[in-house]
């Protein structure tokens, strides 16, 4: 049992006197070294040259060849040789991480493809392990560290005069716990372990080189306690130098380049690497000095105060005060007496003739007095303000009691316009028979861009919210999508997202393949103009009832959806007990009231919609799409036999339509197909060409090009290659049955006029004010 032990001391006291000198031991291996060695020996599985050390032959050549592992038992045999010669690897343990876990009991063995790569990714890594230096106390020394979400990777080099030379790679993988801290504490944590790694070579050297790619760690030693305590763990390893471990400098590579050449010259007595200060960082270490007194001082000022409170007679009288002042406030805003707790008569008051005033009404008082302004519920509100401050709005101070007002609680800040309170009020009378009413919601904004860079157009951008009844609307609008993407290919070309492209192209160039005598294929890319602005709301409600007849004439009664998801189902009558039930009359009246109570902000003005599809709802994208899918079923439906010359897809308002052309007079009926759709939308409506005629067209991020009877799409990317000669990138954009965002609509709307006033003020005056002017903006 203690062979090992006995034959290693044996050995250690017969070589006593020659040990460290020119002799090593370790258990059966001896290595005698002289300073005139010229030839290599092996060691410990190893080739040692004074060129540096690399792994044995044989052993490089055992792994090489090693099989697949079949069991736990082979992947541990294998993962400890290669483990064993893991310092040679850059980046070992992601290399090996799927090896790894397969060594775990716990886990089952399975062979996968990324075992399979890792085990081939090893074999390959370890024939190309390079030699490494043999570590020199006196050459200048750098530790260069990197992290990620997954491992830690540090190298350790030393420059020889001409180059720097690795001297041994090290990796370990990264706990869960540890992978959530932020880059500076996980960059930190590498260095840390690094240190450990190595400190049998760093120990007690006057200088080393921490290279690593997070700059504002170049500044730890300069921080304040707060950050610098904020570092956890790793910082208290940094700053335990009681027993002179070892000196650090850890300028970073992007901070001081000039790092590693200064390396040679360093003083003769350890020191700490301080940067150069600047105006900025002592004010910044003044802030957070500032932060730091100002919390100890209001700490101690509290327990003043409380001890004060106990003993202070003055102050007492004060807070009594207050609380006969409250009961007065309370009398005065409720109109009655006010009803002590411990009173038992005024108690059998309160049960006969007195109740607590409603926590909130569903009507609305007008007040002549306010003239322009209504007050939502001003009693009620004098309550709560009451209650906020004597939770809040009291500060105690030395020597008595100080109130501060709250102007978010004052009746002036919760009043109305006359007109907004009047539709609010026939919001909640009216929108309470089809869904609860949301306390919380608001009216939108309007913006507006000029359309088509024509200043006599503008187009209003996300005008509203779906406020008054929130989720019913979301409810709507999943029926309304389930209806319409469940509408055959035949009858529109309505597609539900982007990535169906594809696949309609699919279909269409299978169904083209059918068509006898096809010589050519004519297509187009429109976007439908003016549904938002100029429609009228019947047509709208028109459309919708196209689509509700359909599903009643298969039977359908109405739509389940599910309460929890965005779940819909059709259904026959029959109800789910995990879905809400919508009949097809209930959807229609809820519309109703949707387009009836469409109310936006516009220059501090309130404003009702009544025309054009209300933007920025739930139903907004769903009825667009409703309408457009209208127009091309009865543009479909007159065309007889040429139905099978067409195809189509949209998304929304864009839209692409292809035309075969088939015979001697195929571009005869192609060009009278074309002239039919374009007239499909009627006179509310109008159609904008947005192809160039010459094949190609940019559609819901993505370029389509047609090639004689073949159609092509190449997606486009933030920042990819000009190679459509636009002169300018281009960017995708998705479009989604989402709402839009009213904080994008307005900044989208200043960046375009920012960019025209700029062009167009010839002074500098001008450019000024109009600067000022969006910066006042962007702070509202």
């Amino acid at each position: 049992m203690n062979v090992t032990i006995t034959f290693q001391a044996a050995l250690t006291t017969e070589f006593r006197h020659m040990l460290d000198r020119f002799v090593l031991i370790y258990l059966d291996d001896i290595l005698v070294y002289n300073r005139s060695l010229d030839e290599q020996v092996e060691y410990l599985g190893h080739y040692v040259t004074p060129q540096g050390i690399r792994p044995l032959a044989d052993k490089i050549e055992a792994l090489r060849v090693w099989p697949e592992p079949t069991n736990t038992k082979d992947v541990r045999s294998f993962m400890g040789l290669a483990g064993y010669y893991q310092r040679f690897i850059t980046g070992y343990s992601r290399i090996a991480a799927p090896m790894t876990r397969l060594q775990s009991p716990k886990v089952p063995f399975v062979f996968d493809d990324d075992a399979r790569r890792s085990f081939r990714a090893l074999k390959t890594v370890m024939l190309m392990a390079p030699v490494l230096s043999i570590y020199d106390p006196t050459l200048p020394t750098r530790v260069t560290t990197d992290i990620s979400d997954y491992g830690i990777g540090a190298v350790l080099e030393q420059h020889d005069g001409d180059d720097w030379h690795p001297v041994e790679y090290f990796s370990h993988k990264v706990s869960p716990i540890n992978s959530l801290d932020d880059a500076r504490k996980k960059e930190l944590l590498a260095f840390v372990m690094a240190l450990k790694r190595w400190q049998h070579f760093l120990l007690g050297r006057r200088r080393f080189t921490w290279v690593t790619d997070n700059n504002p760690l170049t500044y730890y030693k300069t921080q304040d306690t707060v950050l610098r305590f904020a570092m956890g763990t790793p910082m208290k390893c940094l700053n335990c130098n009681g027993d002179g471990h070892f000196a650090r400098e850890c300028p970073s590579a992007r901070g001081n380049q000039s790092a590693s050449g200064n390396s040679a010259a360093a003083p003769s007595t350890p020191r700490f690497w301080t940067p150069r200060q600047t105006a900025e960082d002592n004010e910044e270490r003044e802030f957070l000095r500032q932060i730091v007194q100002e919390k100890k001082d209001e700490q101690t000022r509290k327990r003043e105060l409380d001890d004060q409170r106990k003993f202070d007679e003055r102050l007492k009288a004060e807070m009594a005060r207050y609380a006969e002042a409250t009961k007065a406030e309370v009398m005065a805003a409720v109109g009655r007496q006010y009803l002590g707790q411990k009173d038992e008569a005024r108690r059998e008051e309160l049960k006969r003739g007195w109740s607590p005033p409603p926590r909130r009404r569903e009507d609305f008082r007008l007040d002549d007095d306010l003239r322009d302004d209504e007050d939502i519920d001003l009693e009620i509100h004098r309550l709560e303000l009451l209650r906020e401050k004597r939770r809040r709005g009291k500060e105690a101070v030395r020597g008595g009691v100080n109130f501060r007002r709250l102007p978010s609680l004052l009746g002036r800040d919760q009043w109305m316009t006359r007109r907004l309170g009047e539709s609010v009020r026939v919001m909640v009378s009216e929108g309470g028979r089809i869904g609860k009413w949301d306390t919380k919601g608001a009216f939108g904004q309007a913006f507006v861009l000029p359309k088509h860079k024509d200043l006599l157009r503008w187009r209003p951008i996300s005008p509203t919210c779906s406020e008054p009844t929130r989720l019913a609307c979301a409810r709507v609008a999943r029926c309304l999508n389930c209806l319409l993407f469940r509408l055959p290919v035949r009858l529109c070309f309505n597609l539900r997202a982007v990535d169906q492209v594809r696949a309609r192209m699919e279909e269409m160039d299978r169904d083209l393949n059918h068509l006898p005598g096809l010589s050519d294929l004519v297509a187009g890319s429109f976007d439908v103009k003016d549904m938002f602005v100029t429609l009228p709301q019947d047509d709208i409600l028109r459309a919708v009832d196209w689509l509700f007849a359909r599903y009643i004439g298969a039977g359908y009664e109405g739509v389940n959806v599910a309460r929890r998801g965005p779940q819909s189902f059709l259904s026959f009558g029959a109800r789910r007990d995990d879905c809400i039930f919508l009949s097809f009359q209930i959807i229609r009246d809820m519309l109703v009231f949707d387009l009836r109570f469409t109310f936006v902000w516009s220059a501090k003005v309130l404003l009702r919609q009544v025309i054009g599809v209300p933007m920025g709802k739930s139903s907004s994208c769903s009825l667009a799409c409703i309408l457009c899918a209208w127009a091309e079923f009865n543009f479909l439906s007159t065309l007889g036999i040429h139905r099978r010359l067409v195809f189509g897809f949209r998304i929304i308002d864009d839209v692409n339509i292809f035309v075969a052309v088939v015979g001697t007079e195929g571009y005869a009926a192609a060009f009278w197909i074309f002239e039919k759709f374009q007239s499909c939308y009627g006179s509310k409506l109008r159609l904008e060409r947005t192809d160039d005629c010459l094949g190609q067209w940019a559609f819901a991020g993505m370029m389509v090009q047609k090639e004689g009877t073949a159609v092509h799409t190449v997606a486009l990317v933030k920042n990819s290659d000009p190679i459509w000669n636009k002169g300018k990138l281009v960017y995708g954009s998705y479009q989604d049955f989402g709402s839009y965002s009213t904080k994008r609509a307005k900044i989208g709307v200043i960046i375009v006029l920012l960019h025209r006033v700029y062009r167009w003020s010839a002074d500098g005056f001008g450019r000024l004010q109009s600067f000022l002017a969006v910066r006042r903006e962007l702070l509202m």
